[in-house]
């Protein structure tokens, strides 16, 4: 990996930053350098569209695979497969079967909200919960995962319990490395999600980035991370990019938006999470965290008004709480 202080990541002074952000195509939510998937995130989970935090998430690993892999002209071995961040990745995308995978796929995780814990207005919380397949394959053992999510902030954690009753904690930062993104319809922050994993005697580091450059605004990729992100403010003059060299094994996931829309920040969410093969040798827990804690960022870029200048047509009107947790319709 190249050496940049933080693996992973390159330091651009705050003028080239600018320039980046300036060149973002948000109208098509490509990026400028699409890529190859690393070879290990071959399990496909598809995320129904969805407001609420009341859903379930399905095995999309055939139809997926069909839509991505195969060209309508049969000039596969001409075309060659479609790079994440480009027109023709987007495109394939869109035409998943996702109705075939919501009627006839496995379902692998069920999100509820917790109407309860409204009623008190102090948080929001759901649970995530596999389905008795995916808890069959992990040899009974799994996990109940609460997302908690506190008023008036943007961060959340989860409480995680597993069936010998032990919980661990996790709590998820948020921070903007990124300049805010100027568009027709507002202002848009690029929000980071940190957080870390006690993995026995050891506690690893993640991070929820996106890099509307390079990837496009259509995408969030969870990095495993040396250490955890600066606070926010910490870095005034320079800003943190990835570097184009990481390593593919620091990748830990991927999720990318299904749609016509030119980024994921929208009022409604609906999309694919890429993850590692599951194997029986190795621990469910990071699988669950990670569907969960993706649930929970949706959840809060949901929430996320898209700032306006006030100046511009009166200012931004926001959407109530209520629209907020019971979701709102998409307009067409």
């Amino acid at each position: 990996m190249a050496e940049a202080g933080a693996a992973g990541y390159e330091i651009l002074t705050s003028s080239r930053q600018s320039d980046r952000i300036f060149r973002v195509d948000v109208d098509s939510g490509l990026g400028r350098k699409p890529c190859a998937l690393p070879a290990h995130l071959s399990q496909v989970l598809y995320i129904p569209e969805h407001s609420m935090l009341d859903f379930t998430l399905y095995d999309a690993q055939v139809q997926y695979h069909k839509a991505i892999t195969t060209s309508p002209l049969g000039k596969e071995e001409i075309v060659g497969r479609p790079l994440m961040g480009s027109r023709l990745f987007k495109t394939r995308l869109n035409t998943m079967d996702t109705a075939t995978v919501v009627h006839h796929g496995a379902p692998r995780y069920m999100v509820n909200l917790d109407v309860d814990s409204i009623k008190d207005g102090g948080e929001i919380s759901a649970t995530v919960q596999a389905s008795p397949s995916t808890a069959e394959f992990n040899h009974g053992k799994s996990f109940r995962i609460d997302i908690i999510f506190p008023m008036m902030t943007d961060i959340f954690s989860l409480a995680v319990a597993d069936t010998e009753g032990k919980t661990q904690r996790v709590a998820i930062s948020t921070t903007y490395p990124l300049q805010p993104l100027r568009t027709s319809t507002g202002v848009i922050r690029f929000p980071y999600f940190a957080f870390s994993v006690d993995h026995g005697t050891e506690s690893l580091h993640y991070e929820w980035q996106i890099h509307p450059f390079d990837h496009g605004t259509l995408r969030y990729t969870l990095f495993r991370t040396p250490s955890r992100a600066p606070a926010e403010g910490a870095a005034s003059s320079q800003q943190r990019l990835p570097l184009q060299q990481h390593e593919d094994a620091d990748i830990v996931a991927v999720y990318h938006h299904i749609g016509r829309d030119g980024s994921l920040f929208q009022p409604t969410s609906e999309g694919v999470l890429l993850l590692p093969a599951r194997e029986e040798e190795t621990s469910p827990l990071m699988e669950f965290v990670t569907v969960a804690t993706l649930v929970g960022m949706l959840w809060r870029i949901r929430g996320m008004d898209i700032w306006q200048d006030p100046s511009e047509n009166g200012g931004h009107k926001k959407r109530s709480l209520v629209e907020k947790v019971f979701g709102v319709r998409r307009h067409s």
